[in-house]
């Protein structure tokens, strides 16, 4: 990919510049298609924000406990591509990895819990969402991608794994609610960025689902999430929604 074929996309995030070339889209593009651009910037956030912060990370390879129990909502743009990757996986690992995804459905379903997370219906207090992240981390749900304790995705790794840092002892989080665990603060909620691109062009299917229901959501809605749209239109909501929640957070300049 030439200069030419390609232009930058550039943020000033406290101070610092975060700058990545994007290639030069179709006339037309797919939501999904922005985010291997989106996820570069979100890494050089992150980059900068857990060098500000100052406090060493201790995610590291082999410690998995946040892909073991963890809902990681994921965007619906990022449901599908996440479902276009499994159907690209060769044999057996498709089936292995289909199979997993199969499991966890099944089992949220039978806890009661599929329904609304794939209606998108909203806890009617903070009590009720506490209770249902508690009866989640219960049930104890792998990543279907989590092998050998590591992201067998890495690259493709969804926002919310992205923007997670830990600074407590990883033994605190097998109970990220009733243990005092510690993030990175300040780092750009791409998620939620991407959730509003998301809300804007799908309208009442825009709502994020746990990443284990996410093959079963984007089949679901597959007719809605392969549209394509005039690529200049997705590339500037896209930066314009990255652009407000960074600003929210006080974090531009």
């Amino acid at each position: 990919m030439t200069a030419m074929d390609s232009k930058p996309l550039l943020f000033r995030i406290l101070g610092e510049p975060v700058c990545v070339e994007m290639p030069t889209p179709p006339a037309r593009m797919r939501l999904d298609e922005m985010l291997p651009t989106l996820y570069a910037l979100q890494d050089g956030f992150s980059e900068v924000g857990t060098r500000r912060h100052g406090r060493p990370v201790s995610c590291a390879r082999g410690c998995a406990a946040c892909c073991r129990i963890q809902p990681v909502p994921v965007t619906p743009i990022e449901a599908y591509a996440l479902l276009l990757l499994v159907e690209g996986l060769p044999e057996p690992r498709k089936s292995a990895v289909v199979s997993r995804f199969a499991e966890c459905a099944a089992r949220l379903n039978e806890a009661g819990l599929a329904e609304g997370f794939l209606t998108g219906r909203r806890p009617s207090s903070q009590e009720q969402a506490k209770a249902e992240a508690m009866q989640y981390f219960d049930l104890k749900l792998a990543c279907p991608f989590l092998e050998d304790d590591a992201c067998s995705i890495y690259p493709a790794r969804p926002f919310t794994c992205r923007e997670y840092f830990v600074t407590t002892p990883p033994d605190l989080c097998t109970d990220p609610i009733g243990n005092p665990v510690r993030t990175v603060p300040g780092i750009v909620q791409a998620v939620q960025a991407n959730g509003a691109t998301a809300a804007a062009f799908l309208g009442s299917v825009g709502f994020a689902v746990p990443l284990t229901l996410a093959l079963l959501y984007a089949g679901k809605h597959r007719a809605v999430l392969e549209r394509e749209y005039d690529s200049n239109r997705v590339i500037s909501h896209s930066v314009a929604d990255l652009y407000a929640v960074a600003g929210t957070q006080g974090l531009l300049g």
